[in-house]
Order: structure tokens, then C-alpha cells, then sequence
């Protein structure tokens, strides 16, 4: 599959090489060209490092998997100022919103975010320390394709993320 860069953005400086996404947080993002399908049915992982720029604060886009048209099956990993969300949208588009706090994710440095969940429990990992883990049941199909955004939301482009992503990874296991 391709993915698209949209913006002006550079790569500058990753944790490993020069191999990282900086965005500017209003119209820069990376984002397959099409819906492809991600494997988010029973049991996956999100995983990737990320550095806000110093004192950045309000929602911001990690990654978001989604359909373009409505909300059945979304998962959308978000920095809430100093805190992460995992939403997960069922296959009927009900929400469950699982997030951490406090954690200092705002200061300029790099952060390594991992997301689970096993069709039962949602865990939240930060700099490779569990930090929630919370039992939500919501029933996401692997009968969707999804987009794939990384900084910005799918369709919108709201939310747009400011600093660096490096390195995410999508497993289809925990």
C-alpha cells in the first residue's frame, strides 16, 4: 500500500537516524491513499514515539484507524494535553474512552506510546510503564477497511498534531 504525505512537513531528527514526521499541527499528516485493511477484530497493538513541542496542550491525533464514512469501527489514539486516550468505537459506532493523566508528555522530549486491547481489556503504556488498564467490552469488526491516519484525524484533518511521530506500528496481537 502507499501512504501520502500532505504538507510541508520535514523529517528531521528521529530516535533512530533522520527518520521521524515533524508536523506543525495544522495541516501536516501522513495517511494511506486508500482504506486498507488493519486486522483490529480480537486482539492488537498500536505502538510508536512521539515528542510534542514544549507546553503544547489540547487534543492532538496520534494515530486514528477509520472508515471514511462514519464512526463503526473506529480506534483513534489521542494526546489530551498531558494525558493519552484510546477511543474505541464499536461495530455499531458506540464509544468507550479509556485515558491516563499526568503524564508529562508535553515537555519537548520523546515518549514511547503503546496501546492494547484484547477484546476485553484496554491497556495504555507510556515510556514502557502500564499506566491504566481498563476492562471495556465493545465488539470492533475486521470487516471494515480503514484508513490509516497518523497526526490528523481521518476525512477532517482536525486535531492536527504538533512535534514528532517516529516508528508506529500496528500488530494484530498484543
Amino acid at each position: 500500500d502507499i501512504i501520502t504525505c500532505s504538507g510541508d512537513f520535514t523529517t528531521s531528527g528521529g530516535l533512530i537516524g533522520q527518520s521521524c514526521l515533524t508536523l506543525d499541527g495544522t495541516d501536516e499528516y501522513a495517511s494511506t491513499t486508500s482504506a486498507v485493511a488493519v486486522g483490529t477484530n480480537s486482539a492488537w497493538t498500536i505502538e510508536g514515539w512521539m515528542k510534542r513541542d514544549n507546553g503544547t496542550s489540547g487534543n492532538q491525533v496520534f494515530v486514528e484507524l477509520k472508515t471514511a464514512s462514519d464512526n463503526n469501527n473506529r480506534v483513534w489514539v489521542n494526546i489530551d494535553t498531558d494525558a493519552v486516550q484510546m477511543l474505541i468505537y464499536s461495530n455499531s459506532g458506540s464509544q468507550a474512552v479509556v485515558a491516563t493523566a499526568n503524564q508529562g508528555l508535553n515537555d519537548g522530549k520523546w515518549h514511547h506510546i503503546a496501546v492494547t486491547y484484547d477484546s476485553t481489556t484496554c491497556q495504555i503504556y507510556v515510556d514502557g510503564k502500564l499506566t491504566t488498564s481498563e476492562v471495556i467490552s465493545k465488539t470492533v469488526d475486521n470487516t471494515d477497511d480503514r484508513i490509516i491516519n497518523i497526526g490528523a484525524n481521518v476525512g477532517t484533518y482536525a486535531n492536527g498534531f504538533t512535534g514528532s511521530i517516529d516508528e508506529v506500528r500496528i500488530w494484530s496481537d498484543v
